[in-house]
This record gives C-alpha cells, structure tokens and sequence, in this order.
C-alpha cells in the first residue's frame, strides 16, 4: 500500500510540473499575441499617418496651386486696366488737344 501512496504522490507531482509548464507556455503565447497585436496597431498608425501627410501634402499643393493662379489673373487683371486706363489717358489728351485748336 505504501508504494502505491508513492506512485500516486510521484503522478500527481508529474502532473503538477505538466500543469506549470502548460501555463508557462500559454502565458508566452498570449505574451507573443499581445506583442504582435500592438505591432500591428503601430504599422497601421504608421501608416495612417503616412497618408495623413500626403492628403496634406496634396492639398496644400492644390492651395499653391489655386493661389498661384489667382495672383496670375489679378496681375494680368491689372496690366489689362494699366492698358486700359492709359488708352483712355491718351484719348482724354487727344480729345483736350483738339478742343484747343
């Protein structure tokens, strides 16, 4: 009977020792899950920030863009008035030089 108390305690030790190192290994497992998950949460984040940057980058340069070609057409608004205005200028003279005469 008394080796038969051992065998038993040896058994239920062994398993105990099988029990540890099963919650050993799951713990690293949920350990690497937990690691991978929040490398992948940082690439997405990367990347979402990436195209963050270039809608960013697009938009300002549609701004440039845009600006660019309002100054173009104001200035060429005002060459156009300078003409204008320097046609009616001239007209004023002439129509003063002939009333004078």
């Amino acid at each position: 009977m008394r080796e038969g108390g051992c065998e038993r305690e040896r058994e239920r030790a062994m398993e105990r020792v099988r029990e540890r190192k099963r919650a050993r290994e799951k713990a690293r497992e949920q350990e690497q899950e937990r690691v991978r998950e929040q490398s992948e949460r940082k690439q997405e984040s990367e990347r979402e920030r990436a195209r963050n940057t270039t809608k960013k980058s697009a938009r300002e340069s549609e701004t440039e863009r845009r600006n660019q070609e309002s100054d173009s057409k104001t200035a060429s608004s005002k060459r156009v008035c300078e003409r204008s205005s320097a046609r009616e200028r001239a007209q004023g003279r002439v129509h003063e030089r002939e009333s004078e005469r």
